[in-house]
């Protein structure tokens, strides 16, 4: 099991095209993970739900000492979100693999009441 040593969660809300992200980074011994899921929400909340890479709606990275992977599938699904104490629940999973075809698989991942942060932009 891989428990991050930092972990950050922003919505960022962008005015100026009309779109949301969550973004999720952890980050520990060198690895990081990062999390990016489509959301259409209003104000601070975000929607509970799955998104995909399959779909379009989620995107995966891994870096671990300059080695560059690339998503093969992965989905995260946000379970819970407390916006007014701007908290989120959820879990995810997803499969990346590099140039050579060595591949991470990340499975049962899960975050509990992580703070987040909203950027206006």
């Amino acid at each position: 099991m891989w428990t991050p040593s930092s972990l950050t969660c922003t919505l960022l809300v962008d005015t100026t095209y009309d779109f949301r992200i969550v973004d999720f980074s952890a980050s520990s011994a060198g690895k990081t993970i990062t999390i990016e899921a489509r959301d259409n929400a209003a104000g601070s909340a975000m929607n509970t739900g799955t998104r995909s890479y399959a779909t379009g709606s989620a995107y995966f990275g891994y870096a671990n000492t300059g080695t560059v992977y690339h998503t093969i599938s992965g989905s995260i699904n946000i379970e819970a979100v407390e916006a007014s104490s701007l908290q989120v629940t959820g879990s995810f999973e997803f499969t990346l693999e590099d140039d050579i075809g060595n591949q991470v698989v990340v499975s049962d991942g899960r975050f509990y009441k992580v703070s987040y942060s909203v950027k206006t932009q």
